[in-house]
């Protein structure tokens, strides 16, 4: 329990701090009524700055100036010129004290050795210091621009927006709540001249030295004015003398750490009608209610979706004779059915008319070879034909016409007689004869 109170507290005050994330010290210090505080040109023509002496004592309560006390990791910005006295002395820029005045954390200028430290109690209550050279230019008796990030382990030191040193620093740094914060404050047994502040800040983010710009500044206005977290070079604007030429592209810098989360945005417009959807699949069939009394009649409704073949009910009571409706508006157009299963094969149909005649089909392959016809009649007689070759014996034909009658024969020699022939036998008497190309027909009887 002894350690999560303080782990609590610095959580609380840590919360608290990024709400009221900057403290104007000039502000909080009153200088612009502070007795002994001059109003000096700042570093520019309409700005302001307050020359203020060490030995002046600008002091407050802790709780005056920083109400949740001084967070681990915190940012201080200050925009200031030294004059020729402080330069060779040593003083305090800002600093926290205990109650018993014990330095606890500040920024003190050595103006003998032209440093810079940074000094802290470590957690042991051990005074330990960082001490940052290459700070010449912060004794030349013109406006610079100081800022120091304390984060994590290390603290960083910018001079007119850019890093020239870092050093490491212990930890834990426990949350200072109690005691005094004092600005511009010499050391002791030191006498200081005067030093100009035109701008003094603590952050409770460390990385506002980083985002801190320098335009303000006009011996560096044109150079590296405008330096953010990612170390780059920018142009500014300035009202002194010409704009020179485009320098060269810097390095390319480091990259930043990631930014905390924004807040949530308000809720936006409502937005427009979507589309309207496609029309639902029917629903499955309800069972059969119980039957219900009769209705009165009620009024005549549009014309409805066909429904599904329903049960068959009860038999109702024979109602009156209606009157004849008005014909009903078309229908709406049907929902689109799923394709249904193929269904059993039919019973063969009656043999329907001849139908029109087809088309040509292809040539078929050559059929088998038929039985002889009949004998054809004589055709009509053709030409004269070639010799032909000897052909194969043909069938026995019918017999022909009869002929027409013979020219007359040549003359021919007698030949020499015959031998004598046989004896004839006894014939019988003859009753007819015909002549036919000469010949003699006998009939039966003759020789």
């Amino acid at each position: 329990m002894v350690l999560v109170y303080p782990a609590l507290f610095a959580l609380f005050a840590f919360t608290q701090c990024q709400q009221l994330p900057s403290f104007d010290l000039l502000e909080e210090f009153h200088l612009s009524e502070a007795a002994g505080v001059q109003t000096v040109n700042g570093s520019g023509p309409d700005m302001v700055a307050f020359r203020v002496n060490p030995s002046i004592h600008l002091r407050k309560t802790m709780s005056e100036v920083y109400p949740d006390g001084l967070p681990s990791d915190y940012s201080i910005v200050a925009t200031l010129k030294m004059t020729k006295d402080t330069m060779k002395g040593a003083w305090n820029l800002w600093q926290v004290s205990d109650l018993e005045g014990r330095e606890q954390v500040g920024v003190r200028v050595q103006g003998d050795d032209r440093t810079l430290d940074f000094f802290y109690t470590a957690p042991r209550g051990t005074q330990m210091l960082r001490t940052f050279h290459s700070v010449d230019r912060l004794f030349d008796g013109e406006w610079h621009k100081l800022a120091l990030s304390v984060k994590g382990d290390v603290v960083r030191l910018l001079i007119d927006c850019q890093e020239v040193s870092a050093a490491p620093v212990d930890l834990p740094r426990p949350v200072i709540r109690n005691g005094y914060t004092s600005i511009v404050k010499r050391a002791a047994r030191d006498r200081s001249g005067s030093v100009d502040l035109q701008k003094m800040a603590l952050s409770c983010d460390a990385d506002q030295a980083y985002s801190e710009r320098c335009c303000e500044l006009s011996n560096v206005c044109g150079g590296h004015a405008e330096i953010g977290l990612t170390g780059g070079r920018a142009s500014c604007r300035c009202l002194h003398g010409q704009p020179g030429l485009q320098g060269p592209p810097g390095p390319k810098g480091i990259r930043g750490t990631t930014g905390d989360y924004g807040i949530i945005g308000e809720t936006g417009p409502t937005g427009i009608a979507g589309i309207k959807g496609e029309k639902g699949m029917r629903g499955l069939h309800g069972l059969m209610g119980d039957r219900g009394p009769k209705g009165l009649k009620g009024l005549k409704g549009a014309l409805g979706f066909k429904g599904v073949q329903g049960s068959p009910g009860e038999g109702g009571e024979t109602g009156e004779q209606g009157e004849v409706g008005d014909r009903g508006p078309v229908g709406y157009e049907g929902i689109l059915a799923y394709q249904g299963v193929k269904g059993a094969e039919g019973f063969t149909g009656a043999e329907g008319p001849p139908g029109p005649q087809g088309r040509q089909g292809i040539v078929g392959d050559p059929g088998d070879r038929g039985t002889a016809g009949l004998k054809g009649k004589p055709g009509i007689q053709g030409p004269k034909g070639k010799t032909g070759t000897i052909g194969v014996k043909g069938i026995v034909g019918d017999p022909g016409l009869p002929g027409r009658d013979g020219d007359p024969g040549i003359e021919a020699y007698q030949g020499p007689q015959g031998p004598d022939g046989r004896p004839g036998r006894i014939g019988e008497r003859v009753t007819e004869f015909s002549s036919v190309k000469g010949l003699v027909l006998l009939s039966k009887g003759s020789h």
